[in-house]
């Protein structure tokens, strides 16, 4: 049980990658083309950089990147086999969410999606678009870039997102376990502004909105029912 909890919170990935954040913690990122990566916590990159190419590989959690303009070496984020290639552009990818393979967030310019059966999608400035665990592209649809960066100043602004994400996201702020009880629970749409630095008040807020009740075992253990 043990093992099979480090294996799922993906610290020997994040152990084993070129740059990994911990719990509750953020790392800006200078990368050696003038970009720069934001990670948010729990998150891991590996930076793969030729003459021609300028890639980099998100193993897990998200990330806001600002990319450097150079036409002549494209730069291009993989989540495993998904492709997100930049054009001139700053975006924030999430991956492994509960509802989704990846979420990317346009904040400036565009970003084109390629998956491995070879589906493109061009997602602009001020989009948001998701791809679904069998590898389908769904449509773009307008976003607030504060809804898609608001972590990076220790917010999460959940609209119409799902119980199960919200924990999701909270969790990787939280020293210890938040568990949902009931599948139907986390199904349940939030609409909320939380603060990432004080996961229990979050649930608490949570709590006062929803029909959900939370016990707090310990700082460390919250149950949701």
């Amino acid at each position: 049980m043990a093992g099979g909890a480090l294996w799922s919170s993906g610290l020997l990935g994040r152990l084993s990658a070129d740059y990994a954040t911990d719990t509750a913690s953020l790392q800006i990122v200078d990368l050696p083309d003038g970009s720069r990566v934001s990670l948010n916590a729990r998150s891991a990159l590996d930076v793969d950089f030729s003459d021609g190419m300028r890639r980099v590989h998100l193993r897990a959690g998200q990330a806001y990147f600002e990319v450097a303009a150079n036409p002549a070496r494209p730069f291009e984020v993989m989540v495993d086999e998904l492709s997100f290639r930049a054009m001139g552009t700053a975006f924030d990818i999430a991956r492994d969410l509960p509802d989704a393979r990846a979420e990317l967030a346009v904040t400036e310019h565009s970003v084109r999606i390629r998956t491995v059966s070879g589906d493109t999608l061009d997602v602009g400035e001020g989009e948001v678009a998701r791809i679904d665990r069998q590898g389908r592209i769904g449509a773009a649809a307008k976003t607030d870039a504060l809804a898609a960066t608001g972590w990076r100043d220790g917010q999460y602004v959940a609209e119409g997102r799902s119980l199960e994400e919200v924990v999701s996201a909270l969790s990787a702020w939280h020293r210890g376990v938040i568990l949902i009880m009931d599948g139907q629970i986390g199904k349940l749409r939030v609409n909320a502004v939380l603060d990432l630095r004080d996961v229990n008040g979050s649930l608490d807020a949570l709590q006062g909105g929803l029909p959900i009740k939370v016990r707090h075992i310990s700082k460390y253990f919250a149950i949701i029912s």
